[in-house]
């Protein structure tokens, strides 16, 4: 979603980036000194610009936001919203949040970019969310037996039409 608002100029930019004034400049200076920006090329941008504008003007990927901020992020949605958990926590935690993005991904976009944006192999996304693969395979087998049961009534039902198909019945 954040794409759409923000635009993201690659793909190595986080999912959950991270809106932490202090941590972004971090960011941005470490980059100026890397870089060999001078204060000339970057610091007047810098007056009359967010610090996400200055990321992307200058190719800089921002930091991915901390699970500490997930957790407080997640805190206070649950809070505003009035969600309550009947479990030791008070709010959803994030590896849950990851878990449901991941398996999002996964049905709507494949393996390949789900590991991309979960920053982790395609690999571990299979085997971290088989259970979308078994329950697809399941709902085909599923749909084949159907089939074949359908196809095995209609034979029955007509001699002739299963024939011309090569099918039980006829010889």
């Amino acid at each position: 979603m954040y794409e759409k608002v923000l635009d993201a100029p690659s793909e190595n930019w986080p999912v959950f980036l991270s809106f932490h004034r202090p941590t972004l400049s971090r960011r941005i200076t470490d980059m100026r000194t890397a870089r060999a920006y001078t204060d000339a090329g970057i610091g007047d941008f810098q007056t009359d610009h967010s610090q996400i504008e200055i990321c992307t003007e200058f190719d800089i990927t921002p930091p991915s936001m901390t699970t500490g901020a997930g957790r407080h992020v997640l805190k206070r949605l649950c809070d505003q919203a009035g969600i309550e958990l009947g479990d030791d926590h008070d709010y959803l935690m994030p590896h849950g949040a990851r878990r449901g993005a991941g398996e999002v991904l996964v049905r709507t976009s494949g393996h390949a970019a789900a590991a991309r944006a979960l920053d982790n192999s395609v690999e571990v996304i299979r085997e971290h969310y088989s259970h979308i693969e078994a329950g697809e395979l399941a709902n085909q087998m599923t749909s084949a037996f159907e089939e074949a049961d359908q196809n095995a009534d209609q034979c029955r039902t007509s001699e002739f039409s299963c024939e011309l198909r090569g099918g039980a019945g006829g010889s």
